[in-house]
C-alpha cells in the first residue's frame, strides 16, 4: 500500500474517532443530568418546644345589648317628630307625639270638673265637721270628687300615651313612618339602639360542647378594623343545640369605646380551647392526610445521603395556620416545609437554605 493510501486511511480513522466522541457527549451529559436530579430539592425547619394556644375560630355578628322597636299602645295619626333618624335621645325624652287634640280638650274638661268637685267636697267637709250639713251631702260630695278624679286620671293617661318616649338613652336607628301617617297599636314606629355596650353572637359546632363555657377567654378582631383587638370572655352559652345547624349559641359582651364597631358588623372570634406550655409546633400546611393517618416528612441522614422520613403525628390542635404535635416528632427534628407535596418515604432529598 502506498504512503498516500496510508495517510488517507489514517485521516479517515481519526475523523471517525472524533465523530464517535462527539456523538457520545450528549448522552454522557444527559446521564450526568439524571444523576444530578436524582433527588428532590427541599427546605427544612427545625422544630423546638414552645408555648401554644389552641383556639376555636368562628365568625359572629355584633349586636347592641340595648335595642328596642318603639311603638304606640293605642295607634293613631302621627302629629310631630321631636327627634329624627340618627338623633341621640335621653331616657324618658319624647321621640314623637300622635294626634291628641281631641283628647286634650277632653282632658281640659275633665280637669275643670275635677277641680270643681274638689272645691265642693272641701266645702261640704267643712260644713259637716261643724255638724251643720248632713252626712249624705258630705258623702255625695266625696263620691262626686272621687269619680271626677278617676275620670280625669283616665283621660290624662290616654293623653300621656300619645307621647312616645325613649325607654332608655340611645340613637334612633330606624324611622318607619312620617308625620301625617297612621300607625296601629304595637306597630314599630322607630328603632332605638344604645351602642354603648355590644355583644357578639355566634353558633358553635356541637363537637365543641365540652370546650366552651361561660367565662371562656375570647379574642375578638375585625377585618375592617385591623387595629382593633378586644379580649373578653363568653357571657352566655345556650342550653340547647339547634336541630338545623347543629350549633349552640353563645354571646360575648364587649365595650364600645368609640373604635368604630357598629351593630350587625362581622367579627372574628377566637375562643381559647387549651393552652400548652411546652409543645412542638409546625406549619399546618405541611401535614398530609394518608391511609396511615396524618403525617409529616423529616429530613434524615442515611448512609451519607439525606432522605425524607415520613412520620405519623398526633395533632392536639390547629389554629393560626399552625398545628400542635404531641407525638411523632422530637425536638430538633428538621421537618420539610418546602417541597413536601409529592415526597415518598425514603426518597432522596437535597436541603437548600
Amino acid at each position: 500500500m502506498s504512503k498516500i493510501q496510508n495517510k488517507i486511511l489514517m485521516i479517515i480513522a481519526v475523523t471517525g474517532m472524533a465523530l464517535g466522541l462527539n456523538a457520545c457527549k450528549p448522552e454522557d451529559s444527559k446521564a450526568a443530568k439524571v444523576t444530578d436530579k436524582n433527588y428532590t430539592t427541599v427546605r427544612v425547619q427545625k422544630v423546638e418546644y414552645s408555648s401554644y394556644t389552641d383556639y376555636i375560630e368562628l365568625v359572629g355578628t355584633v349586636k347592641p345589648i340595648k335595642t328596642a322597636k318603639i311603638s304606640s299602645e293605642t295607634g293613631g295619626k302621627i302629629k310631630q317628630f321631636y327627634k329624627e333618624k340618627g338623633a341621640y335621645v335621653n331616657q324618658g325624652e319624647i321621640i314623637l307625639v300622635l294626634d291628641n287634640d281631641v283628647l286634650k280638650s277632653q282632658l281640659d274638661a275633665a280637669k275643670a270638673e275635677y277641680d270643681f268637685a274638689e272645691i265642693n267636697f272641701n266645702k261640704q267637709k267643712a260644713v259637716y265637721e261643724q255638724n251643720v250639713g248632713s252626712e249624705f251631702q258630705y258623702l255625695q260630695a266625696k263620691y262626686n270628687r272621687d269619680a271626677r278624679k278617676a275620670a280625669y286620671e283616665l283621660i290624662n293617661n290616654q293623653y300621656e300615651r300619645t307621647f312616645i318616649k325613649a325607654p332608655f338613652s340611645g340613637y334612633i336607628d330606624e324611622k318607619n313612618y312620617e308625620v301625617g301617617e297612621v300607625t296601629g297599636p304595637g306597630v314599630p314606629v322607630v328603632t332605638l339602639v344604645n351602642p354603648g355596650s355590644l355583644k357578639i353572637t355566634t353558633g358553635v359546632p356541637e363537637k365543641y360542647l365540652t370546650d366552651v363555657r361561660v367565662g371562656s377567654n375570647v379574642v375578638v378582631t375585625f377585618k375592617e378594623l385591623p387595629d382593633v383587638k378586644i379580649t373578653g370572655s363568653v357571657s352566655f352559652v345556650a342550653k340547647a343545640i339547634s336541630p338545623d345547624s347543629r350549633t349552640f349559641e353563645i354571646e360575648v359582651v364587649i365595650p364600645n369605646t368609640g373604635n368604630g364597631i357598629k351593630p350587625e358588623q362581622s367579627a372574628n372570634i377566637k375562643i381559647v380551647r387549651q393552652v400548652y406550655d411546652k409543645v412542638l409546633v409546625v406549619p399546618e400546611e405541611i401535614i398530609n392526610q394518608t391511609d396511615l393517618g396524618e403525617v409529616v416528612f423529616v429530613a434524615r441522614q442515611s448512609d451519607d445521603v439525606t432522605v425524607a422520613d415520613m412520620k405519623t403525628v398526633n395533632i392536639a390542635g390547629r389554629s393560626d395556620n399552625k398545628a400542635a404535635i404531641t407525638a411523632g416528632l422530637e425536638s430538633g427534628d428538621e421537618v420539610i416545609v418546602v417541597g413536601y407535596q409529592n415526597l415518598v418515604n425514603g426518597e432522596k432529598v437535597k436541603v437548600i437554605k
